[in-house]
């Protein structure tokens, strides 16, 4: 039996510094009589994250994994089937500041709702120390373009068909026990939560455990958040139209196959007209910030059509086996 109460895991990847102000924070933070270990796991980094990692050996009980397989849900599974993880086992993104208090936090929310299995707290915008585009600021893009998630001012539980920042949740050990592992998918942390729910797990956000996330230069530059906004939409759909069990695509695709096909035929023929409005105006700054939300919805809704019928054939063939 682990004698760690939390196990902390940060992926990394080719981002040293922003790495480097990640674990300063959590130095930095009150962790009060919390027995952690930290779990960093190099995922295929080609310069100067090992020689970040060892210059806080001597100030955080921190281990140091190698993950050769290039995918985050590869590095996260690698920090798991290490064994050994605490009571808590908490994620954190390598671009992820702690406040001072997050510890006390994610114990305090965990302790007080023993009926639930995975958490997350609030996670705020840090911008960094440059001119902000207006576009960015846009309220419609604060969850999917820049993980930001600030809402929970009680302990609420995450909805059937949500989940919690990828950058931000812990859950209990007890999940990892019984086998559940990230899938190799680009939007692995939804899927992996959509799957505990499906299977009966509860999710719940709470206010005490804060973190920043802070964004990087290059999620303002123009291209970034257009391929982003495209790889968003479809992985999004992607995720919700497999699990009929605790999503609304879900649901809609299993028992009105024919309804879920006119409704998302609808709703792509209106993102695509608001998608053509705004790209007349895109080189505005409130005009792009219209034209990115509709990109990102209009790859949403043409994902649920193209992958509705891929998802419902695999349903008739487990049915028939």
């Amino acid at each position: 039996m682990s004698k760690t109460d939390v196990s902390i895991v940060i992926c990394t990847r080719n981002r040293p510094e922003s790495l480097q102000e990640t674990l300063g924070c959590l130095e930095r933070s009150r962790l009060g009589d919390a027995r952690i270990a930290l779990n960093v796991v190099d995922n295929c980094s080609r310069d100067g994250t090992r020689k970040v990692v060892e210059s806080f050996s001597d100030r955080l009980p921190i281990r140091y994994l190698i993950e050769e397989h290039a995918g985050k849900s590869y590095a996260l599974n690698r920090a798991l089937d290490e064994g050994d993880m605490g009571a808590i086992i908490a994620f954190l993104d390598d671009d992820i500041a702690v406040r001072k208090e997050w510890m006390a936090g994610v114990r305090a929310i965990t302790s007080r709702n023993p009926d639930y299995d995975f958490f997350t707290g609030r996670t705020l915008v840090r911008w960094p120390a440059t001119d902000i585009p207006v576009w960015a600021r846009n309220g419609t893009l604060a969850n999917w373009a820049f993980s930001g998630m600030d809402w929970a001012r009680a302990d609420t539980p995450i909805r059937q068909g949500r989940w919690a920042p990828g950058g931000h949740f812990w859950l209990r050990r007890s999940v990892i026990d019984a086998g559940y592992r990230f899938p190799n998918v680009w939007a692995t942390e939804p899927r992996f939560m959509l799957k505990l729910t499906e299977d009966g797990y509860r999710g719940l956000m709470g206010p005490d455990a804060v973190v920043e996330h802070r964004v990087q230069q290059e999620l303002l530059d123009r291209g970034v958040i257009r391929r982003r906004a495209i790889l968003a939409g479809r992985e999004t759909a992607s995720a919700l139209v497999r699990f009929p069990n605790v999503t609304r695509p879900g649901r809609l695709l299993a028992r009105h196959p024919i309804g879920y096909h006119l409704i998302c035929l609808c709703a792509l023929t209106y993102w695509r007209l608001k998608y053509s409005l705004s790209w007349r105006k895109r080189d505005s700054e409130d005009g792009f910030a219209s034209y990115i939300n509709a990109l990102e919805r209009s790859s949403f809704f043409g994902e649920l059509l193209r992958v509705g019928s891929e998802v419902r054939a695999g349903w008739r063939n487990q049915d028939r086996s």
